[in-house]
């Protein structure tokens, strides 16, 4: 008899304790394969019950749907705290940090706290300097002793020195620095890609050489400190190239690419939406493809969504004056979906392990008593995000009114279930 997998979960409202949610045909990895075969020689199926995994007998009748699942989604990379915008919707999606530069024991701490008993999970990175002013080392060991395994100083710059020494100091406790490749010296003011974006707008150019420096120079101090380096925000094709070079060299680099360079190449800024402003700005169109090859073949590790909410006064202005970013975090897997290059086990690879990989978690095991930690899916389904859809209290998205393909029908975790 052909398997079929049957999800339930406990609810917290009343009289549904147990409420059937979805089933599942097909699989997308050899955890969830190992399992089955053992359901199929009992002559049972596969359950996820009352948040964990499970047999049920043969016997039991249960719904035909065509769902994926994937092992939960993780974000490395999102910025909650640079305005004082609170998210809808927290019980399903995030909850509120505040406007705060995380750089202390205390703040984490503040953050575990807060995130206890949500369908959602919080792993917060560290600053890497006090403030993220970029002057001194930032209570790294502490942060770690209470979770923290990545110290970014986000989009600030990050000198040679600072980035010498947090290497060579948390190499000595396991923590990996986290560098974004911009040289704030040669971009300047730029806000465009230099080529055809910045010649044909006339907006300032932010070249790309200025990447390529700023990843040769932190790949050189990984090498000479052999400390845990990576490199966020990856966007051109001689970059991904050289973190192919360090990697077969041995080198503790990892990287990321952000969704949108995935799928937009420079010519999308030339309407000045500025929904398209984002750093690093959009490059060139072999430089999109080189990302999606190092992504395909493990040089580029995982794909964030860099989510940046704004509100309209800082987005719905002259594309020089407007706030750089997006939200991206509820359209991550149907906006990646859009692209040509779309490949589903690399992406769920990207967005669901290696991830976890680079913030030393555990991988997650579908076995029978473990706790499911999931998400469900369907990859073929189209439909059209609108702006009520929208969970984020600002709509700074160039997504609205797009056909997207790919649904994410909800989340389970910590016994939980985050459903739209």
């Amino acid at each position: 008899m052909p398997l079929t997998v049957f999800c339930t979960y406990c609810s917290a409202r009343k009289n549904s304790a147990k409420t059937p949610i979805r089933a599942i045909e097909r699989y997308i990895s050899k955890r969830i394969n190992s399992v089955a075969e053992k359901a199929k020689s009992e002559h049972s199926k596969f359950m996820i019950f009352s948040g964990k995994y499970g047999l049920i007998g043969p016997d039991q009748t249960i719904p035909d749907y065509n769902h994926l699942l994937m092992p939960k989604e993780i974000e490395t990379h999102s910025s909650f705290v640079a305005k004082q915008i609170k998210e809808k919707k927290i019980e399903k999606i995030l909850f509120y940090v505040g406007d705060t530069v995380v750089d202390g024991k205390s703040q984490i701490q503040y953050i575990q706290l807060k995130s206890n008993g949500h369908v959602t999970s919080a792993h917060p990175i560290g600053a890497l300097t006090v403030g993220m002013n970029g002057e001194n080392l930032s209570e790294m060991y502490d942060m770690y002793q209470n979770g923290v395994r990545l110290f970014s100083d986000d989009i600030n710059p990050c000198r040679s020195g600072i980035m010498y020494r947090a290497l060579l100091y948390s190499r000595n406790f396991g923590g990996t620095v986290v560098g974004f490749s911009k040289n704030h010296d040669i971009a300047g003011k730029g806000v465009v890609n230099e080529g055809i974006a910045s010649t044909k707008t006339g907006l300032k150019a932010d070249a790309s050489i200025g990447e390529i420096i700023e990843i040769e120079r932190n790949i050189r101090l990984v090498e000479y400190t052999n400390g845990n380096l990576h490199l966020t925000g990856v966007s051109t094709a001689e970059g991904v190239d050289l973190i192919r070079k360090a990697k077969a060299k041995g080198f503790n680099v990892t990287a990321d690419v952000h969704a949108v360079n995935l799928i937009y190449n420079e010519e999308a800024v030339l309407g000045f939406d500025t929904n398209f402003k984002v750093l690093p700005p959009l490059r060139f169109e072999n430089d999109r493809k080189a990302l999606w090859k190092g992504l395909k073949d493990g040089t580029i590790d995982t794909i964030v969504t860099d989510h940046r909410p704004h509100n309209k006064e800082e987005k719905d202005i002259e594309f020089d004056l407007a706030a750089y970013g997006t939200i991206g975090l509820q359209t991550n897997y149907a906006s990646i979906n859009i692209a040509d290059e779309f490949e589903l086990g690399s992406v769920i690879n990207a967005l669901a392990h290696n991830s976890r990989t680079i913030l030393g978690l555990d991988q997650q095991s579908i076995e029978i008593g473990t706790t499911a930690d999931l998400t469900l899916f369907q990859p073929e389904k189209e439909w059209k995000f609108k702006n009520d859809d929208i969970f984020s209290s600002t709509h700074n998205t160039p997504y609205v009114e797009k056909l997207m393909k790919g649904f994410v029908v909800g989340v389970i975790n910590n016994g939980k279930l985050g459903s739209k």
